[in-house]
């Protein structure tokens, strides 16, 4: 059993849960990209023209305020995709360390892999010797037995 398996499972479980977490940084991130799309949209088709002075003051009214929602939207843009880069960043992060504990789990079985194949060397090498020895001595006996002088 490889020692830190159990270390394994929580960074899996670790890299997994920022994963999920890059996925859905990224997509608020499109729901913020697709809502700023539309509102600049909407003001690029409502172009007023305005016939008096409070048609005017309304127009200037409205300009303001898409100005400031649209300032508001950048701002929030900027933040959703400083948090997508650092959601990623941190999966990434994650992962990496995943990979180091199944690379050491890896050794851990190669290791254990020629530990036993060693290990059945040695019993294939003493039944040899063993069998090897038994046969020598059969052989000193069968001679003995037939009076040759080995």
């Amino acid at each position: 059993m490889f020692p830190l398996a159990g270390l394994l499972r929580v960074r899996t479980v670790e890299a997994e849960t920022r994963a999920a977490a890059a996925t859905a940084a990224a997509r608020r991130l499109e729901r913020t990209e697709a809502r700023r799309g539309l509102v600049v949209a909407q003001l690029t088709e409502s172009v007023s023209v305005p016939v008096d002075s409070a048609s005017l003051a309304a127009v200037a009214a409205a300009r303001a305020s898409a100005s400031s929602m649209m300032a508001g939207l950048d701002e929030r843009l900027r933040a959703d995709a400083r948090a997508s880069e650092q959601a990623r960043l941190e999966e990434r992060g994650a992962r990496q360390r995943v990979r180091v504990v199944e690379k050491l789990a890896e050794r851990h079985d190669l290791a254990r892999t020629s530990e036993r194949a060693r290990g059945d060397q040695r019993d294939a090498d003493e039944l040899t010797g063993t069998h090897g020895a038994a046969s020598h001595l059969a052989a000193e006996t069968l001679a003995a037995t037939n009076g040759d002088p080995r």
